[in-house]
């Protein structure tokens, strides 16, 4: 069987091709496929179109259409799980939504205490201690997730989320090491290993990235989840609109999946059971609005699109906006 043509030979219809596949990734994962990775992208599509018996782009194009469900799913695996030079947290954090959350019932537990005085002036030593029974995080990851700015950003995955930036648990580590001299200290586990990873990780701030220290693989007496604790100055705010009551409250009233226990200081520990044992769906990814983009975004959204005709483009890559919109 031949293999197909190369998109240098076709370049005008390859392109559209490939700038089309990477939008339809990058809308779903947020994996960013730009020019440097065109390459890549090129080579694994031509070897897809081999593996399915197709020569020329037009006839992947149109396979594409056909069987868009199944072929996106399939993409994504090609594109975003082999070794490349671009962030891939977020499709990590797709296959963690598809494979292992939704049949996960959350059950957190929360500690916070004032441990005496700190550091700072008028401010407290406070502990905060975080227990999931979530599906783990594996080794490699963990510096990442709590050392590494930007790390887990979600930026352009079209979805509500609670977390956005990949900011505040980095953030949580290096107040920690500023103020206590010690990072966050991790315990975690996936199904897959025998024994938890304890250990301790702190903030390279000028190269932003995480560092492991004091590591070992512990028992641990639960199948998979994550501990990750922190003692840093601060000052508790417990009431008010910002306050740690109102937080914790709004978390268990928009997870009524969840199950949390709290123990704050003043108070005894709370539980709040779950009221239902239905898992939220996930919710479908969606195109961007004009308005909510900056100039510099929106051009960058135009170029994964490849040559396509404005008023197309508008219409495809964009939610709300019709025939009578593009006419107005």
């Amino acid at each position: 069987m031949s293999k197909p043509t190369t998109a240098r030979a076709l370049s005008t219809q390859a392109d559209d091709v490939i700038a089309r596949i990477c939008s339809e990734v990058t809308t779903i994962t947020g994996v960013q496929l730009g020019e440097k990775q065109s390459h890549m992208v090129e080579s694994r599509l031509q070897k897809r179109m081999h593996e399915l018996g197709l020569r020329e782009w037009d006839e992947y194009f149109d396979y594409f259409e056909a069987h868009a469900k199944d072929e996106i799913e399939k993409l994504i695996s090609i594109l975003t799980t082999h070794h490349t030079f671009f962030f891939r947290e977020f499709s990590h954090f797709e296959y963690l939504e598809k494979t292992f959350l939704p049949g996960i019932l959350p059950e957190i537990q929360v500690e916070i205490e004032k441990k005496g005085a700190g550091s700072l002036k008028g401010s407290d030593q406070i502990r905060i201690k975080v227990v999931d029974n979530g599906p783990g995080i594996e080794a490699e990851d963990v510096t990442k997730v709590y050392g590494e700015y930007l790390a887990s950003s979600k930026f352009g995955r079209g979805k509500c989320s609670r977390g956005q930036q990949g900011i505040g648990i980095s953030a949580a580590t290096t107040w920690a090491q500023l103020t206590n001299a010690a990072g966050a200290r991790v315990i975690t586990k996936t199904k897959g290993m025998r024994k938890a990873l304890s250990c301790i990780v702190e903030v390279d701030i000028k190269s932003n990235k995480g560092m492991l220290k004091s590591k070992e693989m512990i028992e641990w007496d639960r199948p998979h989840g994550t501990s990750v604790e922190f003692f840093f100055d601060g000052r508790l705010q417990m009431n008010g609109e910002a306050g740690l009551y109102s937080y914790l409250t709004g978390t268990t009233l928009v997870n009524p999946h969840l199950t949390l226990h709290y123990t704050v200081p003043d108070s005894e520990k709370v539980s709040v059971e779950r009221v239902s044992t239905v898992i939220p769906e996930i919710p479908e990814a969606v195109e961007p609005h004009p308005h909510t983009m900056k100039l510099g975004e929106f051009i960058a959204h135009s170029h994964l699109f490849g040559r396509v005709k404005v008023n197309a483009w508008l219409k495809k890559s964009f939610s709300r906006v019709n025939e009578g919109t593009l006419k107005d």
